[in-house]
């Protein structure tokens, strides 16, 4: 073997590790802290968490996974209100942070069921919202405005335990949720027509007379207390 043989191998061995690095630095995807990816095709399912492996284009897919949490904000307001026990229309603000459960099977689940909308809260909200808009109407329900005002973590913990289910059976868990706004609807969005409503404008008015009476016996009280001063003076 001459000296230009050798040189020649050397070259081609070169080639070879250079095609070689390439191929892996292409083919070879990473996962990271935020984001898991699943991989399918040839040899089946791998959820590929805090490492990585080989992608080969036509024989195999990823789906990546987003693993932050994601804030999906629910607000009902105006005529879509919620409807409290005692009737009234309240509009109310919740946000609630989900995100997909750092495990194999809660990595896999969210890439079946979600796909790339783990990465989009707007697409993420519109599969899940309406859940959570049932929940807190249910909740709302069996709860006064006064109680929920006084009870916001009650409120809150009853809702989460409601949407659990359905958090979980797309890879979902809840990380952290709060009732950000809660207020009384305008009487504008009262419907005299509607049952709930009728009742809900019912009490308004009762609790607005009421309290117009106690604020006028108490001004009256108030000047017989002054004039009773005044004249022992």
């Amino acid at each position: 073997m001459t000296g230009a043989d050798i040189i020649a191998i050397i070259i081609l061995v070169t080639i070879l590790i250079a095609v070689g690095v390439y191929l892996l630095h292409w083919l070879y995807r990473h996962s990271s802290k935020d984001q898991s990816f699943v991989r399918t095709g040839s040899g089946g399912e791998r959820v590929v968490m805090g490492g990585g492996a080989l992608v080969i284009p036509i024989i195999h897919d990823i789906t990546v996974v987003n693993m932050n949490a994601v804030p999906i904000e629910i607000r009902r307001q105006g005529e879509q209100s919620l409807i409290t026990k005692n009737k009234m229309r309240i509009d109310i603000t919740t946000e609630f942070f989900v995100r997909v459960v750092a495990t194999e099977e809660g990595v896999s689940t969210a890439a079946r069921t979600l796909g790339a909308r783990t990465q989009d809260a707007m697409a993420l909200k519109e599969v899940i919202q309406g859940r959570f808009v049932d929940a807190m109407a249910s909740v709302a329900a069996s709860m006064t405005i006064d109680e929920m005002h006084q009870n916001r973590a009650g409120f809150i913990q009853q809702v989460s335990s409601l949407v659990e289910k359905v958090l979980t059976s797309n890879g979902l868990e809840l990380e952290a949720a709060s009732l950000t706004s809660l207020n009384q609807s305008d009487v504008s969005y009262f419907d005299p027509s509607n049952h709930f409503d009728a009742e809900g404008l019912t009490l308004i008015v009762r609790e607005t007379e009421e309290r117009r009476k106690l604020r006028n016996q108490i001004e009256n009280d108030t000047k017989v207390q002054i004039k009773a001063v005044s004249y022992t003076h």
